[in-house]
């Protein structure tokens, strides 16, 4: 989806893109749901209003509208429903929350499910009492708004400097897995998405940090997991 207002935000391409997409991964038993858009809101033109939050809208409604489509036709492509959801970052929890999950002239405009991209409870050294506050509140708030769709903590794993292993200065911790798994938490979280799965090479060859592969450094703008060739 673009930063534009609708109807700009929506370029024809994007529709047939997801429908390929759709298509394509459907067939695995292990894609477990497609992601409608990530983060959208955030790249607006216009800072100080999401005005292209109606076209993430319609362009779940559409896929969703696809997949129930070609799920009814005899050896469909697709051989079964998968949910498709979006991705959202952490600014105006409530406001975006209700947003996007208002079916408003069309059931399926809202999504399957709901994604919050947070970086809290991330401390390697120490938790500290402002960062566990914070990881309190994302749950006392979901548990508020009470949506009618699974709630997912999307670019789960905290990015940030950790001890070096084998060499290599470590993406990530996972200090959240206590807190996400317990009783208080699994109410309210569906769980959790790694965001990602392989540090991007091209996005690492352009930084100006300059670090050569096999890149032992840590790279402040890479998300993930592991890196490969």
């Amino acid at each position: 989806v673009g930063p534009n207002e609708p109807p700009s935000c929506y370029p024809d391409s994007l529709k047939e893109r997801g429908q390929y997409i759709i298509n394509e991964f459907s067939r695995y038993s292990n894609t477990l749901g497609f992601d409608a858009g990530n983060e959208v809101t955030l790249h607006s033109s216009d800072p100080e209003k999401e005005i292209n939050a109606p076209c993430q809208k319609k362009f779940i409604r559409d896929m969703r509208s696809y997949i129930n489509t070609c799920s009814n036709v005899t050896a469909t492509i697709l051989p079964r429903q998968v949910p498709i959801g979006m991705a959202n970052w952490d600014y105006a929890r409530e406001l975006q929350s209700s947003y996007f999950n208002c079916e408003e002239t069309d059931p399926l405009e809202a999504p399957d499910w709901y994604g919050i991209n947070v970086y809290l409870h991330c401390d390697p050294s120490a938790v500290t009492q402002d960062d566990l506050n914070g990881w309190i509140e994302l749950r006392d708030n979901f548990t508020q708004f009470n949506l009618p769709v699974p709630v997912i903590v999307t670019e789960f794993g905290c990015r940030e400097r950790f001890p070096t292993i084998d060499g290599f200065e470590a993406q990530r911790n996972w200090l959240q897995v206590g807190a996400l798994y317990s009783s208080s938490y699994e109410e309210v979280f569906a769980g959790g998405i790694v965001f990602e799965y392989s540090a991007e090479k091209f996005i690492v060859d352009q930084s100006d940090q300059g670090n050569p592969w096999p890149y032992y450094g840590f790279m402040k703008l890479q998300y993930g997991v592991g890196y490969y060739s």
